[in-house]
């Protein structure tokens, strides 16, 4: 024991080797590198929106139509919605980063993955904000 004592004694005489530091200057300092953990993430994943496709009354109607081709598993009403999502895309009514997102959600309805993409396609049309022209 006494030699132990004067390792510790030795040692601990330095703020470099055993700093003295409290249980509460302790869980300060993990609070606060938690917090910037959590600003990180926040900054890295928060601010990633789902794109927003739905610019124009028609591409939300669209949307509404895929819905239900997707929900009722019925693989005409999906190539016909299919067909339509292209038109809208190809006359400028619907942006790449949606029409991208759309084309894999109705590849995994195509695939008879109907509940899978029918809740993408829901959390996605959820996330969309309108865009409502102001009345003249």
């Amino acid at each position: 024991m006494a030699i132990s004592n004067v390792v510790t004694k030795t040692f601990c005489t330095t703020e470099v080797f055993c700093p003295r530091v409290s249980r509460q200057q302790l869980l300060q300092e993990s609070h606060r590198w938690w917090q910037i953990g959590l600003v990180c993430f926040w900054l890295m994943t928060g601010c990633q929106r789902a794109p927003q496709i739905a610019h124009d009354p028609a591409v939300f109607k669209e949307l509404d139509a895929l819905y239900t081709a997707i929900t009722a598993h019925n693989p005409e009403l999906l190539r016909a919605s299919v067909s339509r999502l292209e038109e809208l895309h190809q006359a400028g009514q619907l942006h790449q980063s949606g029409y991208s997102r759309l084309t894999t959600i109705t590849r995994q309805a195509a695939q008879a993955e109907w509940d899978p993409a029918a809740q993408a396609l829901f959390e996605l049309m959820r996330t969309q904000r309108p865009h409502h022209k102001p009345a003249h």
